[in-house]
């Protein structure tokens, strides 16, 4: 398993968030190989099975939501990211 590497330390990223008929913009955080945070305008209405999110206006990835807390929500990845795409977006400050 590679090392996770995560982004908490910068600030959060930009991204649109597509589920259920619904879009809506979000801010990406804690992101990881495996999945990252995302918080909307407002409390999120259930734990979606299915979502697609675009990060950073560049990152495409599918997933589902597997813990909620308010206007947050954490999205576990189907599949990971590369590590090496995790610290680019790290670089994204």
């Amino acid at each position: 398993m590679a090392k996770q590497v995560t982004r908490s330390a910068f600030l959060p990223l930009g991204g649109q968030c597509e589920c259920g008929y619904r879009a809506f913009p979000i801010e990406v955080s804690e992101i990881s190989c495996e999945g990252c945070w995302v918080e909307g305008a407002g409390d999120w209405e259930e734990a979606y099975d299915f979502l697609h999110l675009t990060i950073d206006e560049r990152i495409e990835i599918n997933g589902k939501v597997t813990s909620l807390d308010g206007r947050r929500a954490w999205v576990h990845f189907f599949g990971e990211l590369h590590p090496a795409v995790v610290r680019g977006l790290a670089g994204v400050a």
